[in-house]
């Protein structure tokens, strides 16, 4: 098995999208082109801000997502389904990179910026801010191995 991408902290995944955006013909592998994987990850992190679309139930967040969470949280990296479009929405049509790069990068500036309000995850419930940045983290880095430098 192939060694999972950790990337600690969203500054280190801002050092990434730098690597990406200085070589924006990089190929990707998987189903989703690089627009679609990074506005993929842009979304979930502009949900936090906004609310999900289509949410677990209560049991589930506070039962199996809770402990996925926590499984993630303590592992250090994530891995789920790269081409599955977050519950309530559809994939993304393949546009192009640099507009990946730059909706991601917005996505987390917003957020780094947040002080109001952050609506739960769609599936691990209630987080903190901090325990947010490091699932958008690693949410984000296991879309980014598919990025072949």
């Amino acid at each position: 098995m192939k060694k999972p991408l950790i990337l600690k902290n969203l500054g280190e995944v801002m050092d990434f999208l730098d690597r990406i955006e200085n070589q924006l013909d990089t190929p990707v592998s998987g189903d989703w082109d690089a627009y679609q994987n990074l506005s993929h990850c842009a979304l979930a992190m502009e949900f936090t801000l906004q609310g999900y679309p289509l949410l677990h139930s209560k049991l589930f967040q506070l039962t199996i997502g809770k402990l996925a969470f926590h499984y993630f949280d303590w592992r250090g990296y994530m891995q789920h389904n790269t081409s599955e479009p977050t519950k309530g929405t559809n994939a993304f049509p393949p546009n192009g990179t640099l507009e990946g790069v730059q909706r991601l990068q917005k996505a987390i500036k917003t957020f780094d910026e947040w002080q109001g309000k952050l609506y739960p995850h769609e599936a691990f419930g209630v987080l903190t801010k901090k325990q947010y940045a490091h699932f958008h983290s690693m949410h984000i880095a296991n879309h980014l191995e598919l990025f072949k430098f």
